[in-house]
C-alpha cells in the first residue's frame, strides 16, 4: 500500500522534510515532466566537504552528510518498502571520477542521531537528465525508540562541484491497508429526536458529485448509486477525514474523502462501504473536518487496521484533542454523554464568531440579500448551517440561531475556537 510522505513533490517548501545541513537543500525550478513547480537541490559532497552531521553507516565510511531526509514511522520489521524517485544531476565542476545519486533508509533516534541501516543504500541514475529510479529494502529490526526515515543525497567521487535534484518521491510498504471504523455527530443537523442527522442536502438533490471542500479540494467524483440509500443510512453530506502521525512536529499523512450517514457512519463515498487509507495498518491520530464546522482530532491515536475496532466520536468516552493555553477550548459540543462538532464555521476558519470583524452571522444576511432579512435561499451553501437545503437569517429553523448558541447565547462576543493544530 502507499505510504505517503508529507508533501513528496516539493510543492509545500521543504514542509515535512528535514536538512541537517541547512541551506545546503532548498527549492529550485528545475522540475521533469509532470514534476509541478518545485524540485528539491541538494549541494552534491565531494571529497573535501567538512561533515555537518555525521551518520553512522555500517557500509561506507560516511553517508553523504548533505542531504534531506523524513520519518517513516508506519514502517516496522519485516516490512518492504519501496522508494521510487525522479533525479538528475547538475554539474558544476565536472569530476574525473564521476558521480552519484543516492537514496538511503536511515534509523532516526532524533535529529541529531541518524543510523544508516545494512543493505538500505540505493543508487538512482545518476544522469544530468531527468530520470526515475526504484528500490526496495526490508526493514530489519530497529533500535529502540528509532523510526524508519528515506534520505535523499548527492556526492562527487572527487574533487567536483554539483547538485543532486530531486522530485516525485513516493514509498510504498506491502501490507494489507488500513480501514477506518468511526462514527461522528454533525451538531448542525443532528434532529434530537430522532437521533439522527438530518438528509435534506441528499433528499433535495443538493449534494454535489465532486469535493466540495472550499480548501485544497480532492480530484474525488462520487459512484454511481451513492446516494440511494435512505434510512439512518441515508448519506448526510462528504466529509474529509485526515490521518496524522503520533511524532510530534510531523504533521498530517494523508487526507481522504468520504460519506457521513444519518447516525454517524464514517464511509467510503460510495456510501456503504469501509473507508480506507492507502498507508499501512498502524496507529494515527484523527483529524475530521466538515466545511462549516469545527474541527475535531482525537487526543490518542487510534488503531487503524483492516479490522480496526470502532472509534466513536459521538460519544464523551472518545477524548478529543485541545490546545494549550491561552487558545483551550471545549473542543466539541457536549450534551449529556454524547459529544458533537461544533457548528457555525461559515467563513471555514479557525473560529466560530456571532460577532465582531469576520463574524460567521453576516455571511448569512449576505446570503439572502442582506437588506430584506426575511429572504430564504436554497440549495447547497456554506451559509446552511443545520443542512436543510434552506439559508435563513431569522424565522424558525433559522441558520443564524445556531452559530448563537455555539458562541454561548449569554456573551454573543465570545469566539469558540478550533482545537486542532
Amino acid at each position: 500500500m502507499e505510504a505517503q510522505l508529507i508533501n513528496p513533490n516539493f510543492e509545500d517548501g521543504l514542509w515535512g522534510w528535514t536538512s541537517p545541513c541547512g541551506d545546503q537543500a532548498e527549492l529550485s525550478t528545475d522540475v521533469p515532466t509532470h514534476g509541478g513547480a518545485y524540485s528539491l537541490r541538494i549541494r552534491a559532497r565531494n571529497t573535501t566537504s567538512t561533515p555537518c552531521v555525521m551518520v553512522e553507516d555500517p557500509d561506507a565510511p560516511l553517508l553523504p552528510d548533505i542531504f534531506a531526509y523524513q520519518p517513516l514511522p508506519m514502517a516496522v520489521a519485516g516490512d518492504v518498502v519501496t522508494l521510487t524517485v525522479t533525479a538528475r544531476m547538475e554539474v558544476a565542476v565536472p569530476d574525473q571520477w564521476g558521480y552519484g545519486i543516492r537514496g538511503d533508509f536511515i534509523a532516526i533516534l532524533s535529529d541529531s542521531s541518524l543510523t544508516a541501516l545494512p543493505g538500505g543504500q540505493h543508487g538512482f541514475p545518476a544522469q544530468t537528465t531527468w530520470n526515475s529510479g526504484t528500490g526496495s529494502f526490508t526493514v530489519p529490526p530497529l533500535p529502540a525508540g528509532a523510526v524508519l526515515g528515506v534520505a535523499l543525497s548527492g556526492h562527487m567521487f572527487g574533487l567536483g562541484e554539483g547538485y543532486a535534484l530531486f522530485d516525485n518521491v513516493m514509498t510504498s510498504i506491502t501490507g494489507s491497508g488500513a480501514a477506518l471504523n468511526a462514527r461522528v455527530w454533525l451538531g448542525g443537523p443532528y434532529v434530537p429526536a430522532q437521533n439522527l442527522m438530518r438528509d435534506d442536502l441528499r433528499a433535495g438533490g443538493y449534494l454535489p458529485s465532486s469535493d466540495p471542500f472550499p480548501l485544497n479540494p480532492l480530484p474525488d467524483v462520487l459512484p454511481p448509486g451513492a446516494l440511494s440509500a435512505t434510512g439512518p443510512n441515508a448519506i448526510v453530506d462528504w466529509l474529509r477525514i485526515e490521518l496524522r502521525h503520533t511524532i510530534p512536529g510531523v504533521g498530517w499523512l494523508i487526507r481522504v474523502n468520504g460519506s457521513l450517514q444519518r447516525d454517524g457512519d464514517i464511509v467510503a463515498l460510495d456510501g456503504v462501504s469501509p473507508l480506507s487509507f492507502p498507508v499501512k495498518a498502524g496507529n494515527y491520530l484523527l483529524v475530521v473536518r466538515y466545511r462549516n464546522h469545527l474541527s475535531i482530532m482525537t487526543q490518542q491515536a487510534v488503531s487503524i487496521s483492516t479490522a480496526s475496532p470502532l472509534v466513536d466520536l459521538r460519544s464523551t468516552a472518545t477524548a478529543l484533542h485541545t490546545l494549550p493555553a491561552p487558545n483551550t477550548d471545549l473542543p466539541a459540543k457536549v450534551v449529556g454523554n454524547q459529544q458533537f462538532m461544533w457548528p457555525g464555521n461559515v467563513a471555514y476558519d479557525l473560529e466560530v464568531a456571532y460577532a465582531g470583524l469576520g463574524n460567521d452571522r453576516d455571511p448569512i444576511l449576505g446570503a439572502v440579500g442582506g437588506s430584506v432579512p426575511t429572504n430564504t435561499i436554497t440549495g447547497y451553501q456554506e451559509t446552511d448551517v443545520n443542512l436543510d437545503g434552506v439559508v435563513k437569517y431569522t424565522g424558525s429553523d433559522n441558520d443564524r440561531d445556531i452559530i448563537l448558541q455555539t458562541v454561548g447565547s449569554s456573551v454573543p462576543t465570545t469566539v469558540r475556537h478550533v482545537q486542532v493544530p
